[in-house]
């Protein structure tokens, strides 16, 4: 992941882009606006989402954190901040030069994310929310010891399928059993092998450098 964010943050310095500010929960882009954009997320977390039409309840898909490129959408997805974010905007990403290479790598992992949080969304509910909170700490190089969890538990219950009050309970559970540690925004693993077992979380799909 790391080295990922280097090759993405030198890409910066040779391609035309703006920066812009963006704010949680103002979309972006929403969906079907930015087939030949790419994004470049300078600081905070922005996630990719859809809303359910029958439901109209918002699923997010995949996260985004400083250091990653989002690369162009086929239209099914809006983009959206999770936390005050400044995103660089890139205009007609697969035409500008020095990206192939750094495409491949990107697509690489975003399908190794997504096969594994298909696969643990038959998880029950604690578990997701365990395995949830590993791969934030991961990506963001911060685990074992601890995390600056840029999440609200609204945000959680998007990506888990759970409703916000659920997820609560479920952090609650977490700490009286000793997983994690909470103050404010910071949440610290007293145990990061026992949380890993809890949500059999193996990090080794977050490695395609």
């Amino acid at each position: 992941m790391k080295h990922e964010s280097l090759k993405a943050a030198g890409l910066m310095t040779n391609i035309l882009h703006r920066v812009v500010e963006v704010q949680p929960r103002r979309p972006l882009r929403d969906p079907g606006q930015w087939d030949n954009e790419g994004f470049y997320v300078e600081n905070g977390v922005v996630a990719l989402f859809r809303y359910s039409n029958s439901t109209s309840r918002r699923s997010i898909v995949a996260l985004y954190f400083a250091g990653e490129l989002i690369q162009p959408d086929a239209g099914n997805f809006g983009i959206v901040p999770l936390r005050p974010s400044d995103v660089s905007v890139i205009s007609d990403f697969g035409k500008q030069p020095f990206v192939q290479e750094l495409l491949l790598d990107r697509a690489r992992l975003d399908a190794s994310i997504a096969r594994e949080w298909l696969a643990i969304a038959g998880f029950d509910c604690q578990a997701r929310v365990a395995h949830l909170l590993c791969e934030i700490a991961v990506r963001a190089g911060s685990a074992p010891e601890w995390m600056d969890c840029q999440l609200t538990q609204h945000d959680i219950a998007d990506i888990t399928s759970q409703t916000s009050v659920n997820v609560n309970r479920v952090l609650a559970e977490l700490e009286r059993s000793g997983l994690i540690e909470r103050d404010g925004r910071a949440i610290s693993f007293p145990d990061w092998a026992e949380i890993c077992r809890v949500a059999s979380f193996r990090p080794e799909y977050l490695q395609h450098d």
